[in-house]
């Protein structure tokens, strides 16, 4: 037999392996998801094949055959795993070896073990490549199969091997290649197919539930506008059943005027591409099936399909609820904020009534302590008239708190820095404090370092700070203790200012309650002590405004300590400028007017102690009396808020056209305080707020005439004359007195 006439017989027999692709492909649609039956079937198909082909047989000598065998044997383990291989490897060599005998049974089975073995080492090299070979794989696994040729070798006789090796050795080889090719790359084709198959209908799977159980509605249109698909909760929404809208123009879920555009615009979209709406999520209005109109957000994607068709998919979300939720948030947002305005301008009037009473109150109680018209004679008239300054002026520091914490919730307590001298701020506190210290019984003592004298802060706000926390350590320390104040430098080089006192200290457990509005310790210590609960939360809001952190630590019975630490940006390396002091005045001529009649004596009382003539005046009319006449006139000094008719900030501006380079002082017990709106006055003034005590007055004075005599016009401010003022223009700590 010839080589030709072998390899055409081998390729007869391989022809009838198409069966088996075929039959492979079948039972791979059906068992591909059952990894256990799939190995049996494939180790049957192509056990099957190997014997199929073992049935038209190609015979060399006598008991000795060859046929296409190799090839399914080669791809079982490719294509069905290992143990498919294995089946397939027993069921042919047991056909060969059992069935067909003869001379060359040995040698024919050996051959079978090979081609499996070969499959099953190719598996084991190319493991990871198993789910896309190609062409050079195959090569590769027809080369090793082809080794099933050695086979011969095991034949009874060296001849009979030399013969069959001689004749059929290359042609079988051959076939085994090129069939391991063909059938490799059509099983592997028919295998990607299914994959994408199951892939697809997976992802169809996946989408579809996403599509049926989505919350949001969602639809698909084409790109006429016809719409494809409606999900169920689009029919809940819409109240249309799918079936009825399937194939309808989605202009039945569109209100009017969007309804008539809508295929207009679409049309545009077909013909120029613009994107108007297309990826970006906006607010629409949507149509029921009732007519009913509701707002719904939508977001819009665009696709096209296998024949190139573009559809559009829109996603939809009422939002009739949120929108009603955000309706009622605002409608208690904006009652809140009426509420807030309504408690700020009564907390605004309730500072004009207190402070106006205030101001005649300790300033009789002043004159009165400081003999002005004359002894006293019994000792008892100062210690009263001491007691009535005292109890005035811890009057006005509770209602200082308190419209200062009201201004920290509105959120408009702001600061005016500027450099300030932290020595002379600290000395001036512990001076004001040390009367109240030494009645106590107490030792007051301070110290600053001397590169953390000058910071950059509100100088009013920084006072503040340290009076509240000095008092505090005043207040809860008991006689014979001591109170410190210590600024310095901080590890980080930032200031570092602490108040340490020995008094009763505070509990742990109370500790993280301290900084809160209106609560107060109610240790068997605290409860006689007077206070409202406001100044360390109002502390902590001006220490946070400057940048800063406060912190208490206290041990009960030894004592408390809070620390206040500002970064280290607030800390001037050089001294600040410190405005120049003027020396004494000459006596002004001065024009009071104040409606109240109880504070216009007392306040041209005080002025006139102090060496000014003051002239006074009940309301504007008679002030512009004055201001027309010929009497001479250094200042004016007028109340803001007067009877009907013409406030003191209006007044102020006719006397300047009256009198070009009056100086202008301003005063109101709703001035530092007020939170009231304003009414667009264009021009501020110097502004003092009462209650005042003389020494305050003298230096407001001294500050508005330098401001008169600087630019002869005053500092121009936005606030309004009859709704308050803002914080007062930062001032000097002090100034000589004006004698």
């Amino acid at each position: 037999m010839s080589f030709l006439d072998v390899l055409f017989s081998l390729a007869e027999s391989a022809g009838l392996l198409g069966l088996i692709l075929t039959a492979y492909t079948n039972a791979l649609r059906r068992v591909d998801k059952r990894p256990r039956l799939r190995t049996l079937t494939c180790g049957l198909l192509f056990g099957g094949g190997a014997v199929l082909s073992m049935m038209a047989p190609i015979q060399i000598i006598p008991g000795v055959f060859i046929d296409a065998r190799s090839i399914m044997l080669g791809l079982a383990a490719p294509f069905g795993g290992i143990p498919a291989a294995v089946l397939a490897g027993t069921i042919a060599g047991a056909y060969r070896c059992f069935w067909n005998g003869g001379v060359g049974a040995v040698a024919g089975t050996a051959g079978i073990m090979l081609c499996s073995l070969a499959g099953i080492a190719f598996v084991l090299m190319f493991r990871r490549s198993l789910g896309r070979l190609r062409t050079g794989h195959f090569l590769i696994l027809g080369t090793m199969a082809s080794s099933q040729v050695l086979s011969a070798f095991l034949l009874p006789s060296w001849a009979d091997a030399i013969h069959t090796v001689s004749t059929a050795g290359l042609p079988l080889a051959i076939m085994t290649v090129v069939g391991i090719l063909l059938f490799g790359t059509m099983l592997s084709r028919e295998r990607e197919r299914i994959d994408s198959i199951h892939a697809l209908r997976t992802s169809e799977a996946r989408h579809r539930a996403i599509f049926d159980t989505a919350v949001d509605a969602i639809t698909i249109i084409d790109h006429e506008g016809r719409l494809v698909a409606f999900n169920p909760a689009a029919e809940r929404m819409f109240g249309y059943a799918a079936a009825d809208v399937i194939g309808q123009n989605v202009c039945i879920l569109i209100p009017e005027p969007d309804r008539s555009a809508h295929d207009a615009h679409l049309a545009r979209h077909r013909k120029t591409g613009e994107r108007r709406i297309i990826g970006i999520g906006r607010e629409v209005q949507g149509r029921r099936r009732d007519g009913g109109v509701f707002p719904l957000d939508l977001s819009i994607a665009e696709w096209e399909s296998g024949d190139g068709q573009r559809h559009f998919t829109g996603i939809m979300r009422d939002i009739s609820e949120r929108k009603r939720t955000a309706a009622e948030l605002q409608r208690a947002k904006d009652a809140a904020e009426a509420a807030s305005q309504a408690k700020s301008e009564f907390l605004a009037g309730l500072s004009h009534e207190l402070r106006s009473p205030l101001n005649a109150i300790i300033g009789f109680a002043d004159m009165t302590r400081n003999e002005v018209s004359g002894p006293l004679g019994d000792p008892s008239y100062r210690e009263w008239a001491n007691d009535i300054c005292d109890s005035g002026q811890h009057l006005l520091e509770l209602i200082n708190e308190i419209l200062d914490h009201a201004k920290a919730e509105a959120g408009k307590l702001t600061l005016q820095e500027e450099d300030v001298d932290l020595l002379k701020a600290v000395d001036f506190c512990t001076r004001m404090l040390e009367p109240r210290a030494k009645r106590a019984g107490l030792t007051l003592s301070s110290k600053v370092a001397a590169e953390v004298r000058f910071i950059r802060a509100d100088e009013k706000r920084l006072r503040q700070i340290l009076l509240n926390l000095i008092s505090n350590a005043v207040k809860y320390t008991p006689s014979g203790g001591q109170v410190d104040v210590v600024a310095d430098l901080d590890a980080f080089g930032g200031l570092v200012l602490s108040v340490v006192d020995t008094g009763i200290g505070v509990a742990e457990d109370n500790l993280i309650r301290m900084f809160e509005s209106f609560w107060r310790a109610d240790d068997a210590g605290a409860r006689d002590v007077e206070g409202t609960g406001l100044g360390l939360p109002l502390t902590r809001r001006l220490v946070e405004l400057h940048g800063g952190v406060i912190q208490l630590s206290s041990v009960v019975g030894r004592g408390t300590t809070a620390t206040v630490r500002f970064p280290r940006d607030r800390i001037l390396r050089r001294p600040s400028r410190q405005p120049t002091r003027s020396g004494a005045v000459e006596p002004l001529d001065i024009l009071l007017v104040e409606d109240d009649a109880l504070i216009r004596v007392a306040t041209m009382s005080t002025l006139e102690d102090q060496g000014h003539r003051v002239k006074g005046a009940a309301n504007a009319n008679e002030a512009l009396v004055i201001l027309r006449g010929d009497q001479p006139l250094d200042l004016l000094f007028s109340d803001i808020v007067m009877p009907p008719g013409m406030n003191g900030a209006e007044l102020a501006r006719l006397a300047q056209r009256l009198r070009p380079g009056l100086a202008i002082l301003l005063t109101s017990g709703f001035a530092g305080h007020a939170v009231a709106s304003e009414d667009g006055t264009d021009r501020g003034y110097a502004m003092i707020a009462k209650p005042y005590s003389g020494a305050e007055l003298n230096r407001k004075i001294l500050a508005a005439m330098q401001e008169g005599a600087g630019d002869g016009c005053p500092e121009r401010s936005s606030r309004s004359a009859t709704g308050g003022f803002g914080p007062e223009r930062p001032m000097p700590a002090a100034y000589g007195a004006i004698r």
